[in-house]
């Protein structure tokens, strides 16, 4: 990622208002450096650069995301499937921000369209899962993980969502079965410890997850800044080592851009609709 922002850095120097560049060092300097304004004011110039570009619209939109700001992620995603419908990771992508506005129904949609165009697109099967929990159609979860299992069996995404299912249905022992896999898959180095803190606060074994999250945060991982779903403190359980971690000093102006961004628009705003 060091490397990535030096290349940025030298286009720039070069050019100045290169889309391309200021996308993709607004998108490295947020998920990776926790440099959460210097990003946001980063991924806004590349759009004002390239208003048209869909790649760069696309990279604006996961770092508008990841700031919490979603409705120039709305704005950035939605364009970018409209300059480019044939990119399947267009339309998934924006299925991801409209989950995230609890707009479910729009996400499934979307990850419909980028499974025509790419049925091995396992990101957009694992934004379909996510979303039917989230209209809490457990069955069809079950089966769109099934589904995503036969395309990628190894991907440790797939024990994290049937735990979800699991705990959706009430089926605990079956969940911390499936947590084990994932705590054996972290101790592997085989996924990140963050996902492995999020199944344990589901099941409400705070204690195990604030140990993941104590090493998510030592590994600085991602997807502290990525995740979809624990976007606030207050979204994790009110637990004093839990909450010990999200206070670093670090997190914060995230938490607080979160939070200046909340209200910027209502989760069920229909002004940015799906790309037809």
């Amino acid at each position: 990622m060091d490397t990535a922002l030096q290349a940025a850095d030298r286009a720039l120097a070069l050019d100045p208002a290169n889309g391309e560049a200021l996308a993709m060092k607004g998108f490295t300097q947020v998920l990776y450096r926790w440099e959460f304004a210097a990003g946001l004011a980063s991924a806004r110039a590349a759009m004002a650069a390239a208003p048209n570009d869909a790649e760069v619209l696309n990279f604006a939109g996961d770092t508008f995301r990841f700031v919490g700001a979603l409705d120039e992620a709305l704005v950035a995603e939605k364009r970018a499937a409209e300059l480019d419908p044939l990119f399947f990771v267009n339309h998934s992508d924006y299925g991801w921000i409209l989950l995230m506005r609890h707009r479910a129904r729009e996400a499934v949609d979307n990850g419909d369209r980028a499974l025509r165009l790419a049925p091995d697109y396992w990101s957009a099967m694992d934004m379909r899962a996510r979303a039917f929990l989230a209209l809490g159609d457990t069955d069809a979860a079950a089966a769109e993980v099934d589904d995503f299992a036969k395309l990628v069996p190894d991907i440790f995404t797939i024990d994290e969502l049937r735990a979800r299912v699991a705990i959706a249905r009430g089926d605990l022992e079956t969940a911390r079965v499936h947590a084990a896999a994932l705590q054996r898959r972290a101790d592997a180095g085989e996924t990140v410890y963050y996902t492995l803190a999020t199944v344990h606060a589901k099941l409400g074994d705070n204690a195990a997850a604030a140990r993941a999250l104590q090493q998510a945060f030592a590994d600085r991982d991602p997807l502290i800044v990525g995740d979809i779903e624990w976007v606030q403190r207050s979204d994790w359980p009110d637990d004093p080592a839990l909450q010990a971690i999200l206070a670093r000093p670090e997190l914060e102006p995230m938490f607080t851009a979160r939070a200046r961004f909340a209200g910027d628009g209502p989760a069920t705003d229909h002004a940015a609709s799906p790309a037809r």
